[in-house]
């Protein structure tokens, strides 16, 4: 293992006993390995197979204040600028700099009270060396955002506002230091940061509270609408839980109103249990019901007014392992389930005629289908199918970092089929596409692939 010298970029070896050790292995047997020093700063995390023949080593190098200031990854060295993460702070330990693997950094500025005024990313800069600042009240909340123009700190003017909080100012009452009134700036594609205030309009909204401090209502335009203060109305019912039960909604645009009511219930465990929903006064559709196991588990959902009925069945750990059962569409049915003793099931009907299915495996998996057991939690297998057609199925591999590594498609009735093949490079970036009768072809290479592999371009991230 390196002892990486924050200054010069510098490695040499740790000598004995100088740092901690610990090892977790997973179902597959594969290990996750942390090295820390005294400090307890972690220097190291390893990937690694059973018996460490293969390796990723990913690096962690502090300054002498015990700052992270670059992370190495698998596969990269200190100089590699488009591979590895580099931070840099100011004296009072707050980021200035930082940049990550292929873009170019973005840049932080503060004022007195450590609150961030000032962002640069590469865009801005490249754009008249822009940046985008931010002003707060004495209470340090964000009241106007923009395009800086000058002045630092507190006292710094924007040459486009994007967006303008106002908060109450009254001195009694529920609404002490509440958000009353919001803006933000309609965007256009030309331009959006240059474009003044109000030339393309603003979105304004204001809010109102309840005795309790919650949202009431909220009113103000729409982007359709700008001209009409109220165009744009929504009021909050809650309950003793601050659940939302009611929310009542009215849009006003260029083709009318529109008017809907969405109504919730929920269980007493306050989980969500019915959604409906009324439009334009047309009567209340029931858009879901949703009933739960004794672990908080969703068991089963109606959706499209008890249209359909969609079950789902879980793992002792609590991993999902089928959708709609494991038996296949044809001709069969699946019952209403109800797994939660004293929930009641809904009065409206319900058909049981399932028009899909799933099952995942992981570590028992169906003979005749690729895919490897997998013991920490991969999917080694996905079987699906859709009502009136054959199953169908992927089998999965991966490698000891818990990437996939192929991926093969088969008509589960059938012999042979389709058989894609997808190799991963260390970064965990694309480097093959393989098709059986076509051929593999590496990615720096894009414009020859066969049918069945994607057009791909090898990216380092």
């Amino acid at each position: 293992m390196l002892n990486y010298n924050f200054s010069t970029g510098g490695s040499t070896p740790f000598g004995d006993n100088l740092l901690n050790k610990t090892t977790t292995t997973d179902g597959n047997g594969n290990k996750s390995i942390t090295f820390t020093d005294k400090k307890g700063r972690m220097l190291l995390s390893r990937k690694a197979n059973s018996g460490e023949s293969s390796k990723a080593d990913t690096y962690y190098v502090y300054d002498d204040k015990d700052r992270l200031v670059r992370v190495i990854p698998p596969g990269a060295s200190w100089n590699d600028s488009e591979l590895v993460f580099t931070y840099q702070y100011t004296n009072n330990d707050l980021v200035s700099q930082k940049k990550v693997p292929g873009k170019a950094y973005e840049a932080f500025e503060y004022n007195n009270r450590d609150l961030p005024v000032k962002y640069q990313d590469p865009i801005l800069r490249a754009n008249s060396n822009r940046w985008m600042g931010s002003k707060y009240d004495d209470y340090g909340r964000l009241t106007q955002k923009g395009v800086y123009a000058s002045g630092s700190g507190d006292g710094m003017t924007l040459s486009n506002t994007i967006i303008e909080n106002m908060y109450s100012t009254a001195t009694s009452g529920i609404e002490i230091d509440k958000l009353k009134t919001s803006k933000v700036q309609v965007f256009t594609a030309a331009d959006p940061v240059v474009t003044p205030w109000a030339a393309n309009g603003v979105i304004q909204t204001t809010f109102n509270y309840d005795a309790y401090g919650r949202v009431s209502s909220m009113t103000g335009n729409n982007h359709t609408n700008l001209g009409n203060a109220s165009a744009e109305s929504i009021n909050y019912g809650y309950d003793h839980g601050d659940n939302i039960l009611t929310e009542t909604r009215s849009s006003a645009h260029s083709a009318g109103t529109t008017g809907y009511v969405n109504t919730r219930q929920f269980d007493d465990w306050g989980r969500l249990a019915q959604t409906r929903q009324n439009l334009n006064s047309g009567g209340d559709k029931i858009i879901s019901e949703l009933s739960y196991t004794d672990k908080d588990q969703l068991a089963w959902k109606k959706i499209g007014n008890g249209l359909q009925q969609i079950d789902y069945s879980y793992l002792q750990n609590g991993i999902l392992s089928s959708i709609n059962g494991a038996s296949a569409l044809s001709g069969s049915t699946f019952p209403v389930s109800n797994m939660l003793t004293g929930f009641s099931t809904p009065t409206f009907p319900a058909t049981t005629d399932d028009l899909f299915r799933q099952v995942l495996e992981y570590n028992s998996l169906t003979g005749g289908l690729s895919g490897t057991s997998q013991n920490s939690g991969n999917i080694g297998q996905m079987i699906w199918q859709v009502k009136g057609r054959a199953a169908q199925a992927y089998g999965f591999t991966y490698d000891y970092l818990d990437r996939l590594t192929t991926s093969r498609y088969t008509n589960y009735t059938a012999a042979g089929g389709i058989d894609p093949v997808d190799y991963y490079g260390e970064s965990m970036n694309f480097e093959s596409c393989a098709t059986p009768g076509v051929g593999k072809y590496h990615l720096h290479h894009p414009q020859r692939h066969g049918k069945g592999c994607l057009q791909l371009y090898k990216h380092h991230h």
